[in-house]
């Protein structure tokens, strides 16, 4: 890990990025009025920062590995002061779409760099809100097939 690597936690709206520091995810630039983490679940980033401004306590971050394997150094990490915003730079819309739990796609243009809006506005915005579910996929198919027989003449 160089000197300009970080690595953060995201559980729920909350991102941690060493083990007694942590910023909500409405402190960054990250569309989170609409778009939610699926809930308990654990992510490691390893970025890297590009820029760190010590007036206002914004950093910029770039994103290396959005799932990355070692996560121990984050307890190596010491940051010397408390983070009061995050900028996310070149975030990849189609490397974090699985660990959403819901979103708007639209509100992701012109901040995720591998969305093209290029002949794709229809499908775009007819993608506004995505759920993922917890269930299997066999049992959503089983639970919208079923029929159900009411006696309507009693």
């Amino acid at each position: 890990m160089s000197k300009k690597d970080f690595i953060i936690k995201i559980i729920d709206d909350d991102i941690f990025y060493g083990n007694d520091f942590s910023i909500s995810l409405r402190n960054t630039n990250f569309p989170s009025e609409d778009s939610k983490f699926k809930t308990g679940l654990v992510q490691y980033w390893l970025t890297e920062i590009i820029d760190y401004d010590n007036d206002s306590k914004e950093v910029s971050l770039n994103i290396i590995d959005y799932h990355l394997q070692d996560k121990g150094e984050l307890s190596f990490q010491k940051p010397k002061t408390q983070l009061n915003y995050i900028k996310f730079l070149n975030l990849k819309f189609n490397s974090i779409k699985p660990a959403l739990f819901c979103y708007k796609k639209c509100d992701f243009i012109g901040f995720a760099i591998d969305l093209n809006t290029e002949g794709n506005e229809d499908s775009l915005l007819n993608e506004n809100l995505y759920l993922h579910s917890h269930k299997p996929e066999e049992t959503k198919t089983k639970e919208f097939s079923e029929t159900v027989n009411i006696d309507l003449t009693a």
